[in-house]
């Protein structure tokens, strides 16, 4: 059977490093966005009714040195007396001798129908900051090659994405382009597409399949196909499938303010006999009003007065 030798295993680091940092490959990849779609779409901040702050953290490859590591320290609240919903997040991505530090501040407009289909236009804006740690590597590198000394990294550049998205009780769709814009680098047209839909047919339990899809502009895609099975809204489980040959497994359980979530990922595709390309993920979410789990804007006494004084104008 073929191994990989030492040697190797350290220019199979640096490649994957270096491909996961370009420009096309920015937005950051989770397992539990179904709990937070604030994560991949600037129109869901504040699509719940209770402000709330969040951590995300993953780690993955543990057969390799320096494996990545992704942290997300981020807040979301609606202002339902103006129909909007505000969001920030920041993010450090580490990759061996690879380092993304990024920070972005969202907006996002919502449209009320009956108190019940909340339409949302967001946007983000903010800055990224990549560097490279050159001390880490060993003197048979030379630190003087233009792909290491590239403007691209110790820069600070702004960024901005646009998206949109559909909420009701029922049901969760957004599309985005969350790396729209960025300074000194090509319009990045990636897009980010989610769909959800919630069946609450049976006493006491919700199942809600959900879809998520993305494009990179390498070519390259990632589908998902989720399905959620929560009790009580206290305890879920939601089992998943990626295109990549991953299986998924999420779980988490709520309290009064706030929730906590792991997932954990196996890829079985043809390198998984040589390393380990499974990823671990853990969120904790505390919300300042309470963990109600109901929708923003919907049924909302200060939206409604608020389009009732337009209508008189």
């Amino acid at each position: 059977m073929y191994t990989i030798k030492k040697g190797q295993w350290i220019c199979f680091a640096m490649f994957f490093a270096i491909s996961t940092i370009s420009p096309a490959q920015q937005v950051q990849d989770y397992n539990l966005y179904s709990q937070n779609l604030y994560l991949i779409n600037s129109a869901f901040a504040g699509y719940q009714q209770s402000a709330a702050a969040f951590f995300h953290t993953r780690t993955a490859h543990r057969g390799l040195d320096s494996s990545p590591r992704n942290y997300t320290v981020g807040a979301s609240a609606p202002i339902e007396a103006y129909n909007i919903g505000l969001g920030g997040k920041f993010n450090i991505d580490q990759r061996g001798i690879f380092q993304t530090f990024s920070a972005e501040f969202a907006v996002a407009y919502k449209l009320a129908y009956k108190y019940k289909h909340i339409f949302s236009f967001g946007m983000d804006m903010g800055f990224v900051n990549r560097s490279i740690n050159l001390d880490a590597l060993n003197d048979r590198v030379n630190k003087d090659d233009p792909a290491l000394t590239s403007d691209y990294f110790n820069s600070t550049r702004f960024k901005s994405g646009v998206g949109a998205s559909y909420v009701s009780p029922t049901a969760e769709v957004g599309l985005a382009l969350p790396m729209l814009v960025e300074s000194g680098e090509e319009i990045n047209t990636h897009v980010v597409a989610y769909g959800g839909y919630k069946f609450t047919k049976v006493d006491n339990w919700l199942f809600k399949p959900s879809l998520y899809f993305r494009t990179i502009l390498d070519g390259t895609y990632q589908g998902d196909v989720n399905f959620l099975a929560e009790w009580k809204k206290t305890v879920w489980i939601q089992p998943g499938l990626r295109s990549n040959l991953t299986a998924l497994l999420s779980t988490g359980f709520s309290f009064n303010y706030g929730s906590v979530g792991y997932s954990f990922n196996v890829y079985t595709g043809a390198y998984s006999k040589n390393m380990d390309f499974n990823w671990h993920e853990l969120y904790l979410v505390l919300n300042l009003g309470g963990n109600s789990g109901k929708l923003a804007f919907v049924n909302s006494e200060k939206a409604g007065k608020q389009l009732q004084r337009r209508r008189r104008r």
